[in-house]
């Protein structure tokens, strides 16, 4: 679902550029990728944290996190 939400969003605001005539980038795009899976992280540590009861202390923004998460 969160998979879901993320692209949704990237749909949306690419659309909503391309409605107002704003060109892509490849950097654009990236951007709105990170972002989007900057907001699915976020959203899937508060879920952790809230079903274990304590916070977690994984930063989204730190690439060792990330790259432990994939992993696992």
């Amino acid at each position: 679902m969160a998979e879901f939400l993320a692209l949704r969003a990237v749909i949306l605001t690419l659309h909503a550029n391309a409605a107002q005539g704003k060109k892509y980038t490849p950097e654009m795009i990236e951007g709105l990728l990170a972002q989007a899976d900057e907001a699915k992280f976020r959203l899937a540590d508060q879920r952790l944290a809230d079903a274990l009861g304590a916070p977690l202390t994984l930063s989204v923004n730190d690439p060792e996190d990330r790259r432990e998460r994939k992993s696992a």
